[in-house]
């Protein structure tokens, strides 16, 4: 088996995204169980491992499947699921179907050679649509006040974040997303938009808005680990800071 290269950016993408589950484990009240992660996990390494034998009949270690399988576990939550549940299998075929479609679409959905979708990402619209609000749900954007898990969190990220993305040149392209996406934040702010969120009894507004969205860790997750998939996002600088503020815009 051709073992995993420590200095592959997926591999360090895999580190940080379990240092969160940590997290989500211990103090940030994850609504996930450690079998839905571990199956989840497991079963798109076996699923890549078997698809990449059969066309090239080696075994490569699946460190894309791993990276697939733990950010669909990182997003996708199972209505039911309780925080301390550590050992339920609850929903776990939402899991599995999500993770199926992922890797499926990396394989079946190519354009010169390469798969133009995120496979967690698609994956995981499909389950959330195929399976509806009853079933499944998104971990919520919001994670709480600025205390000292979500400070904890949102350092994992952002250092985490630039640890991955430094060789890969992505960095002018997070930037011209997070200022293009600030900036809307905090005109919509000072226009009075609030939100509401579970952490808190009354409307969030005003500067507390514009933390709570754009200092969010869910947007600095979507940032710097998954829009800036090398294999999603343009090649060039000068269309990565376009698709960067595009984005934002959306």
């Amino acid at each position: 088996m051709t073992l995993p290269n420590l200095s592959d950016p997926r591999v360090r993408l895999a580190a940080v995204t379990i240092a969160l589950q940590v997290l989500g484990q211990t103090v940030l009240g994850f609504q996930l169980s450690i079998p839905q992660i571990v199956v989840t996990i497991a079963f798109c390494a076996t699923l890549e491992l078997a698809v990449t034998y059969w066309q090239r009949r080696v075994a490569v270690w699946p460190s894309s499947a791993i990276l697939t399988g733990n950010s669909i576990a990182l997003f996708l939550r199972a209505t039911g699921t309780h925080h301390g549940d550590w050992w339920s299998l609850h929903g776990i075929e939402y899991f599995l179907l999500a993770a199926t479609i992922g890797l499926l679409s990396k394989y079946l959905v190519r354009w010169g050679g390469e798969h133009i979708y995120n496979p967690s990402n698609i994956g995981l619209v499909a389950v959330l649509l195929l399976a509806g609000p009853t079933r499944v749900f998104p971990q919520p954007l919001w994670w709480g006040p600025m205390d000292l898990p979500v400070v904890l969190a949102w350092g994992v990220i952002v250092l985490g974040g630039i640890w991955v993305l430094w060789r890969l040149g992505m960095i002018p392209m997070v930037t011209t997303f997070l200022i293009a996406f600030t900036t809307l934040i905090a005109i919509f702010a000072a226009e009075g938009q609030c939100f509401s969120a579970v952490w808190r009894a009354t409307p969030v507004c005003g500067p507390d808005y514009w933390i709570g969205i754009a200092a969010s860790p869910e947007v600095a997750i979507f940032v710097l680990l998954m829009m800036s998939d090398p294999r999603t996002a343009p090649a060039g600088p000068i269309g990565r800071a376009i698709y960067g503020t595009a984005t934002a815009l959306v």
